[in-house]
Protein backbone atom coordinates (compact mmCIF):
# COMPACT_ATOMS: atom_id res chain seq x y z
CA UNK A 1 0.00 0.00 0.00
CA UNK A 2 3.05 2.29 -0.09
CA UNK A 3 2.02 3.29 -3.62
CA UNK A 4 -1.48 4.24 -2.43
CA UNK A 5 -0.06 6.45 0.32
CA UNK A 6 2.26 8.15 -2.18
CA UNK A 7 -0.71 8.82 -4.45
CA UNK A 8 -2.58 10.41 -1.56
CA UNK A 9 0.17 13.02 -1.21
CA UNK A 10 0.10 14.01 -4.89
CA UNK A 11 -2.59 15.28 -7.22
CA UNK A 12 -3.30 13.44 -10.48
CA UNK A 13 -6.01 13.47 -13.11
CA UNK A 14 -5.62 9.75 -13.65
CA UNK A 15 -3.94 6.85 -11.90
CA UNK A 16 -3.06 3.95 -14.20
CA UNK A 17 -2.50 0.50 -12.70
CA UNK A 18 -0.15 -1.72 -14.70
CA UNK A 19 -1.54 -5.25 -14.33
CA UNK A 20 -3.61 -6.70 -11.53
CA UNK A 21 -0.79 -6.72 -8.99
CA UNK A 22 -0.92 -2.90 -8.82
CA UNK A 23 -4.67 -2.57 -9.24
CA UNK A 24 -5.64 -2.50 -5.56
CA UNK A 25 -3.18 0.30 -4.76
CA UNK A 26 -4.16 2.19 -7.90
CA UNK A 27 -7.85 1.85 -7.12
CA UNK A 28 -7.35 3.09 -3.55
CA UNK A 29 -5.24 6.05 -4.67
CA UNK A 30 -7.66 7.04 -7.41
CA UNK A 31 -10.80 6.75 -5.31
CA UNK A 32 -9.36 8.63 -2.33
CA UNK A 33 -8.11 11.51 -4.48
CA UNK A 34 -10.98 11.68 -6.98
CA UNK A 35 -8.75 10.79 -9.94
CA UNK A 36 -9.76 8.72 -12.94
CA UNK A 37 -8.66 5.07 -12.74
CA UNK A 38 -6.97 3.45 -15.71
CA UNK A 39 -5.95 -0.18 -16.13
CA UNK A 40 -3.09 -1.25 -18.40
CA UNK A 41 -3.26 -5.05 -18.70
CA UNK A 42 0.01 -6.37 -20.07
CA UNK A 43 -1.18 -9.91 -19.41
CA UNK A 44 -3.99 -12.00 -17.92
CA UNK A 45 -2.50 -11.92 -14.45
CA UNK A 46 -4.58 -14.61 -12.73
CA UNK A 47 -3.77 -16.99 -15.62
CA UNK A 48 0.02 -16.68 -15.48
CA UNK A 49 1.74 -20.09 -15.08
CA UNK A 50 3.20 -19.22 -11.68
CA UNK A 51 -0.28 -18.20 -10.47
CA UNK A 52 -2.30 -21.01 -12.06
CA UNK A 53 -0.41 -23.72 -10.19
CA UNK A 54 -1.32 -22.14 -6.81
CA UNK A 55 -5.14 -22.30 -6.54
CA UNK A 56 -5.48 -20.12 -3.44
CA UNK A 57 -3.24 -17.43 -4.89
CA UNK A 58 -5.13 -17.59 -8.17
CA UNK A 59 -8.46 -17.24 -6.33
CA UNK A 60 -7.21 -14.10 -4.58
CA UNK A 61 -6.10 -12.46 -7.82
CA UNK A 62 -9.33 -13.45 -9.56
CA UNK A 63 -11.30 -11.80 -6.75
CA UNK A 64 -9.33 -8.56 -7.19
CA UNK A 65 -9.80 -8.65 -10.97
CA UNK A 66 -13.56 -9.32 -10.75
CA UNK A 67 -14.16 -6.64 -8.14
CA UNK A 68 -11.94 -3.82 -9.39
CA UNK A 69 -11.60 -4.04 -13.17
CA UNK A 70 -15.32 -3.22 -13.73
CA UNK A 71 -14.75 -0.06 -11.67
CA UNK A 72 -11.99 1.30 -13.91
CA UNK A 73 -12.70 4.34 -16.07
CA UNK A 74 -10.31 3.32 -18.86
CA UNK A 75 -8.92 -0.10 -19.68
CA UNK A 76 -6.70 -1.43 -22.44
CA UNK A 77 -4.49 -4.42 -23.18
CA UNK A 78 -1.87 -5.63 -25.63
CA UNK A 79 -3.88 -7.57 -28.20
CA UNK A 80 -7.38 -8.17 -29.61
CA UNK A 81 -7.72 -11.69 -28.18
CA UNK A 82 -7.11 -10.54 -24.60
CA UNK A 83 -9.33 -7.49 -25.13
CA UNK A 84 -12.20 -9.73 -26.24
CA UNK A 85 -11.83 -12.02 -23.23
CA UNK A 86 -11.55 -9.15 -20.75
CA UNK A 87 -14.55 -7.34 -22.24
CA UNK A 88 -16.65 -10.46 -21.83
CA UNK A 89 -15.42 -11.26 -18.31
CA UNK A 90 -15.60 -7.79 -16.80
CA UNK A 91 -18.46 -6.21 -18.71
CA UNK A 92 -16.57 -3.14 -19.82
CA UNK A 93 -14.80 -2.34 -23.10
CA UNK A 94 -11.05 -2.80 -23.44
CA UNK A 95 -8.95 -0.90 -25.93
CA UNK A 96 -5.94 -2.44 -27.68
CA UNK A 97 -2.50 -0.83 -27.48
CA UNK A 98 0.21 -3.15 -28.72
CA UNK A 99 3.57 -3.16 -26.95
CA UNK A 100 5.73 -2.37 -29.95
CA UNK A 101 9.15 -0.66 -30.26
CA UNK A 102 10.10 2.64 -31.81
CA UNK A 103 11.04 2.08 -35.42
CA UNK A 104 13.47 4.99 -35.11
CA UNK A 105 15.54 2.98 -32.63
CA UNK A 106 16.27 0.44 -35.38
CA UNK A 107 17.05 2.90 -38.16
CA UNK A 108 20.57 2.39 -39.40
CA UNK A 109 20.85 -1.03 -37.77
CA UNK A 110 23.10 -3.02 -40.07
CA UNK A 111 22.34 -6.72 -40.09
CA UNK A 112 25.41 -8.94 -40.04
CA UNK A 113 23.93 -12.32 -39.13
CA UNK A 114 26.24 -15.02 -37.92
CA UNK A 115 25.34 -18.26 -39.71
CA UNK A 116 23.22 -20.52 -37.55
CA UNK A 117 22.97 -18.12 -34.59
CA UNK A 118 19.62 -18.22 -32.77
CA UNK A 119 18.68 -15.48 -30.31
CA UNK A 120 16.13 -15.41 -27.49
CA UNK A 121 15.38 -12.13 -25.73
CA UNK A 122 13.32 -11.61 -22.60
CA UNK A 123 12.73 -13.00 -19.15
CA UNK A 124 14.18 -16.40 -18.29
CA UNK A 125 10.94 -17.69 -16.79
CA UNK A 126 8.90 -20.86 -17.03
CA UNK A 127 6.75 -21.39 -20.07
CA UNK A 128 9.08 -19.45 -22.42
CA UNK A 129 10.08 -22.53 -24.42
CA UNK A 130 13.69 -22.50 -23.30
CA UNK A 131 13.79 -26.12 -22.19
CA UNK A 132 12.72 -27.54 -25.58
CA UNK A 133 14.93 -25.00 -27.35
CA UNK A 134 17.98 -26.14 -25.39
CA UNK A 135 17.02 -29.75 -26.05
CA UNK A 136 16.73 -28.94 -29.77
CA UNK A 137 20.31 -27.67 -29.75
CA UNK A 138 21.49 -31.27 -29.32
CA UNK A 139 20.19 -31.98 -32.82
CA UNK A 140 21.59 -28.76 -34.27
CA UNK A 141 25.39 -29.09 -33.97
CA UNK A 142 26.03 -26.34 -36.54
CA UNK A 143 23.97 -23.78 -34.60
CA UNK A 144 24.61 -21.54 -31.61
CA UNK A 145 22.17 -19.92 -29.20
CA UNK A 146 22.31 -16.58 -27.37
CA UNK A 147 19.87 -16.09 -24.48
CA UNK A 148 19.57 -12.40 -23.66
CA UNK A 149 17.84 -11.77 -20.37
CA UNK A 150 17.59 -12.62 -16.73
CA UNK A 151 15.05 -14.30 -14.49
CA UNK A 152 14.44 -16.87 -11.78
CA UNK A 153 15.19 -19.83 -14.07
CA UNK A 154 18.55 -18.56 -15.32
CA UNK A 155 20.65 -20.88 -13.10
CA UNK A 156 18.43 -23.84 -14.02
CA UNK A 157 18.78 -23.11 -17.75
CA UNK A 158 22.55 -22.81 -17.42
CA UNK A 159 22.62 -26.15 -15.63
CA UNK A 160 20.34 -27.72 -18.25
CA UNK A 161 22.60 -26.53 -21.09
CA UNK A 162 25.52 -28.22 -19.33
CA UNK A 163 23.55 -31.43 -18.69
CA UNK A 164 22.51 -31.62 -22.35
CA UNK A 165 26.10 -31.13 -23.52
CA UNK A 166 25.39 -27.91 -25.43
CA UNK A 167 26.85 -25.33 -23.04
CA UNK A 168 29.74 -24.65 -25.41
CA UNK A 169 27.25 -23.38 -28.01
CA UNK A 170 24.93 -21.46 -25.67
CA UNK A 171 25.72 -17.96 -24.40
CA UNK A 172 23.80 -16.38 -21.51
CA UNK A 173 24.31 -12.62 -21.66
CA UNK A 174 22.14 -11.64 -18.70
CA UNK A 175 20.18 -8.40 -18.87
CA UNK A 176 21.26 -6.03 -21.64
CA UNK A 177 20.69 -2.38 -22.43
CA UNK A 178 18.38 -1.71 -25.41
CA UNK A 179 21.41 -0.69 -27.48
CA UNK A 180 23.33 -3.87 -26.66
CA UNK A 181 20.24 -5.96 -27.34
CA UNK A 182 19.87 -4.47 -30.81
CA UNK A 183 23.48 -5.44 -31.53
CA UNK A 184 22.61 -9.04 -30.64
CA UNK A 185 19.59 -8.93 -32.95
CA UNK A 186 21.71 -7.57 -35.80
CA UNK A 187 24.10 -10.51 -35.41
CA UNK A 188 21.42 -13.21 -35.15
CA UNK A 189 20.26 -15.50 -37.92
CA UNK A 190 16.81 -16.15 -36.45
CA UNK A 191 14.84 -15.03 -33.39
CA UNK A 192 13.01 -17.36 -31.03
CA UNK A 193 9.79 -16.38 -29.25
CA UNK A 194 7.83 -19.62 -28.82
CA UNK A 195 5.70 -20.05 -25.68
CA UNK A 196 4.18 -22.97 -23.85
CA UNK A 197 0.45 -22.19 -23.49
CA UNK A 198 0.42 -22.68 -19.71
CA UNK A 199 -2.75 -20.82 -18.79
CA UNK A 200 -4.83 -18.37 -20.77
CA UNK A 201 -2.36 -15.51 -20.31
CA UNK A 202 0.27 -17.19 -22.46
CA UNK A 203 -2.26 -18.67 -24.90
CA UNK A 204 -3.64 -15.20 -25.66
CA UNK A 205 -0.31 -13.37 -25.42
CA UNK A 206 1.47 -11.08 -27.84
CA UNK A 207 5.08 -10.66 -26.72
CA UNK A 208 7.27 -7.59 -27.25
CA UNK A 209 10.12 -9.75 -28.60
CA UNK A 210 7.97 -10.72 -31.60
CA UNK A 211 7.93 -7.07 -32.67
CA UNK A 212 11.58 -6.47 -31.75
CA UNK A 213 12.56 -9.24 -34.17
CA UNK A 214 10.32 -7.70 -36.84
CA UNK A 215 11.94 -4.26 -36.42
CA UNK A 216 15.37 -5.87 -36.68
CA UNK A 217 14.37 -7.58 -39.95
CA UNK A 218 14.92 -10.93 -38.28
CA UNK A 219 12.93 -14.04 -39.36
CA UNK A 220 11.64 -15.86 -36.34
CA UNK A 221 10.10 -18.92 -34.76
CA UNK A 222 6.98 -17.84 -32.89
CA UNK A 223 4.11 -19.50 -30.99
CA UNK A 224 1.39 -21.37 -32.83
CA UNK A 225 -1.20 -19.31 -30.95
CA UNK A 226 -4.11 -17.07 -32.05
CA UNK A 227 -2.52 -13.61 -32.01
CA UNK A 228 0.59 -14.68 -33.88
CA UNK A 229 -1.37 -16.64 -36.46
CA UNK A 230 -3.49 -13.55 -37.15
CA UNK A 231 -0.41 -11.39 -37.78
CA UNK A 232 1.38 -14.05 -39.84
CA UNK A 233 -1.65 -14.33 -42.13
CA UNK A 234 -0.99 -10.75 -43.28
CA UNK A 235 2.73 -10.49 -42.56
CA UNK A 236 4.58 -13.85 -42.90
CA UNK A 237 7.64 -12.87 -40.86
CA UNK A 238 8.10 -16.19 -39.09
CA UNK A 239 7.15 -19.82 -38.65
CA UNK A 240 4.57 -20.64 -35.97
CA UNK A 241 5.30 -23.84 -34.03
CA UNK A 242 4.08 -25.84 -31.08
CA UNK A 243 6.54 -25.36 -28.23
CA UNK A 244 8.26 -28.77 -28.31
CA UNK A 245 11.65 -30.05 -29.41
CA UNK A 246 10.60 -31.80 -32.64
CA UNK A 247 8.64 -28.85 -34.13
CA UNK A 248 11.41 -26.41 -33.15
CA UNK A 249 14.07 -28.53 -34.90
CA UNK A 250 11.82 -28.86 -37.97
CA UNK A 251 11.21 -25.10 -38.13
CA UNK A 252 14.93 -24.33 -37.87
CA UNK A 253 15.50 -26.83 -40.66
CA UNK A 254 12.94 -25.04 -42.85
CA UNK A 255 14.67 -21.72 -42.23
CA UNK A 256 17.83 -23.30 -43.59
CA UNK A 257 16.14 -23.21 -47.00
CA UNK A 258 17.34 -19.93 -48.53
CA UNK A 259 14.07 -19.32 -50.38
CA UNK A 260 12.00 -19.72 -47.20
CA UNK A 261 14.35 -17.53 -45.20
CA UNK A 262 14.38 -14.76 -47.81
CA UNK A 263 10.59 -14.78 -48.03
CA UNK A 264 10.25 -14.20 -44.28
CA UNK A 265 13.01 -11.62 -44.29
CA UNK A 266 11.34 -9.73 -47.14
CA UNK A 267 8.06 -9.55 -45.17
CA UNK A 268 9.66 -7.77 -42.20
CA UNK A 269 9.81 -4.16 -43.53
CA UNK A 270 6.05 -3.92 -44.15
CA UNK A 271 5.33 -5.46 -40.75
CA UNK A 272 7.83 -3.10 -39.11
CA UNK A 273 6.05 -0.13 -40.66
CA UNK A 274 2.69 -1.39 -39.39
CA UNK A 275 3.74 -2.39 -35.87
CA UNK A 276 5.81 0.46 -34.45
CA UNK A 277 5.34 2.92 -31.62
CA UNK A 278 5.30 5.87 -34.01
CA UNK A 279 1.87 4.59 -35.11
CA UNK A 280 0.70 2.90 -31.92
CA UNK A 281 1.18 5.97 -29.72
CA UNK A 282 -1.71 7.66 -31.51
CA UNK A 283 -3.98 4.82 -30.35
CA UNK A 284 -2.91 5.37 -26.74
CA UNK A 285 -3.35 9.13 -27.00
CA UNK A 286 -6.86 8.71 -28.40
CA UNK A 287 -7.84 6.48 -25.46
CA UNK A 288 -6.57 9.00 -22.90
CA UNK A 289 -7.80 12.16 -24.62
CA UNK A 290 -11.38 12.22 -23.23
CA UNK A 291 -10.09 11.92 -19.64
CA UNK A 292 -7.30 14.47 -19.97
CA UNK A 293 -9.71 16.98 -21.47
CA UNK A 294 -12.19 16.66 -18.60
CA UNK A 295 -11.72 18.00 -15.10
Amino acid sequence: MQVAFWLLRHRHRMVVAADADTLLAGWAGARLTGAWLGFDAHEYFSELPEVVRRPWVQAAWRWIERRLIPQTDLAYTVGPALAEVFTRLYGRPFGVVRNVPLAAAYQGLERRPVAGRIVYTGAVNEGRGLEPLLDAMRQLPAHSLVICGDGPLLPAMQALAADLGVANRVTFTGRLSPEALRVQLAQAWIGFSALEPQGESYRLSLTNKFFDYVQAGLPQICPDLPEYQAILAAHPVGIAVACATVPIVAAIGRLGDAAVYQELEAACPAAASRFCWEREQAVLQALFAPYLERE
